[in-house]
């Protein structure tokens, strides 16, 4: 039975991620992806200072953003400008493979199968995956860290609740175009959450974020009709995970990405989180520390995951709150602010604050 220092399950972002960095230390890790050829829907938006900080070329990138739009409920249009920044639109099957092909140059070995058990022998962990053609495989690992999703069955079995979420339904419309990413706000198409229009290689990924998965078709042809497109009936729907502050670590098991929830609220933007949140992991198994990972984590976005949920939850309300959040957003103090959190990931304390001191006021 092979051994390993870490065995990475899931090799999306998060888990290509933790991989990579491991494997850049001499750490001795296997990155197991389930299947590389299914794409889960989303919109592949990622602000461009990701790529300098992971040190990412754009290889994948498909178009360069550089506004934003935002609709309200009754139609007032909102245009951000992204100075300081992008946002690159990717297409996840070819930065998924770039990520994972990073960290097989960087010395992980991949193997392709689906987590099937782990125990625990207190020495270390026993893992058994189904490999891709139908054969068992069981490695051992002194750490393990869970990276396979919303439905993330690491979670399963060590006997974690699983991570909530909200219902997504999407498809990529081929005659359809945009030359911004697109937020519509209304309760009649997006309740309690927000519709989109991301443009792509080939027309535009448009889809609507929803509390009830009964009234997703439905949303998402009201969605559609109000943005003056038409689908072309291959939609997709989807789980995006719901943040909350829960289990990062149990045992010598750490969680990250979609697996632990790391979602920013309100944008539920995922992908940069994901990939942080991995590496903050492997830091801490580098310096023989995983509590550090909590520490590391809660310090780094633990304020600001919690605020945005408290924005999330007094603006998503109804119509008229959503009204009132595209309103304050034209206010050009709280553009500069919000984008400079979104854009370049600061982690200055001051730029959190001044997001605080100008939204506080209307929470209360």
């Amino acid at each position: 039975m092979d051994k390993f220092d870490v065995a990475v399950i899931g090799g999306g972002p998060a888990g290509s991620t933790a991989a990579r960095y491991l494997a850049l230390e001499g750490v001795n890790v296997l990155l197991v992806e389930r299947d590389s050829g299914r794409i889960k829907p989303c919109g592949g938006g990622i602000p461009s200072s990701a790529f300098e900080e992971f040190g990412i070329s754009d290889s994948a990138v498909i178009k360069k953003i550089d506004k934003l739009l935002l609709v309200s409920p009754s139609g007032r249009k909102n245009i951000m400008n992204l100075s300081g920044g992008m946002i690159n639109i990717v297409s996840r099957r070819l930065f998924d493979e770039q990520l994972r092909e990073m960290a097989s140059q960087a010395g992980a070995e991949l193997v392709k199968g689906e987590f099937r058990k782990i125990r625990d022998t207190g020495k270390d962990y026993v893992i058994g995956i189904r490999q891709k053609n139908g054969t068992s495989l069981e490695v051992r690992a002194d750490y393990v860290i869970g990276c396979d999703g919303v439905h993330s069955m690491v979670r399963q079995a060590m006997g974690l609740s699983p991570v909530n979420y909200v219902y997504t339904y999407s498809e990529i419309i081929r005659d359809a175009s945009a030359d911004a990413c697109e937020f519509w706000f209304s309760e009649s198409h997006a309740e309690r959450s927000y519709s989109w229009v991301f443009p792509g290689g080939e027309g535009c990924l448009v889809g609507t974020g929803l509390r009830s998965r009964s009234k997703a078709r439905e949303s998402f042809d009201e969605f559609l009709k109000r943005r003056g497109l038409k689908s072309n009936g291959a939609g997709r729907g989807y789980m995006i995970p719901e943040w909350k502050d829960g289990d990062l670590v149990k045992g010598r098991v750490l969680f990250a990405g979609d697996a632990a929830a790391h979602v920013m609220p309100l944008s539920y933007e995922g992908i940069y989180y994901s990939m942080k949140s991995a590496h903050l992991a492997s830091t801490a198994i580098i310096e023989g520390n995983i509590l550090l990972y909590i520490k590391l984590w809660h310090k780094r976005f633990k304020s600001r995951f919690r605020f945005m949920k408290r924005l999330e939850s007094h603006f998503m309300q109804n119509n008229r709150t959503m009204e009132k959040m595209v309103s304050i957003l034209a206010n050009p103090a709280i553009q500069k602010a919000f984008l400079k959190l979104w854009l370049k990931k600061d982690s200055d304390k001051n730029a959190l604050l001044s997001y605080i001191r100008f939204f506080g006021k209307y929470l209360n």
